[in-house]
């Protein structure tokens, strides 16, 4: 997800089931550029998710994110 305001972070709610693929409803997602951030599929499909003000998102389910502890995200080194 792209946000390019200039001082607000956005979110949008959408649908995250895509036909073909499986269904991710009351799966977990997390942002893979800060891993504190977090969202949870509805039974409908919908997913909220955010971006900082000026920055990027990237949300994947949780399961399939790799394991980053102690890394230094570019979000994290300007805050």
């Amino acid at each position: 997800m792209l946000n390019n305001h200039d001082t607000d972070t956005l979110s949008v709610t959408l649908n995250v089931n895509a036909d073909g693929f499986s269904d991710w409803s009351g799966k977990a997602l997390v942002n893979l550029l800060n891993p504190k951030q977090t969202a949870t599929v509805s039974s409908d499909g919908c997913a909220t998710l955010s971006a900082p003000n000026r920055g990027y998102s990237i949300w994947v389910l949780k399961k399939d994110a790799p394991s980053i502890s102690g890394i230094i995200f570019p979000t994290e080194m300007y805050r």
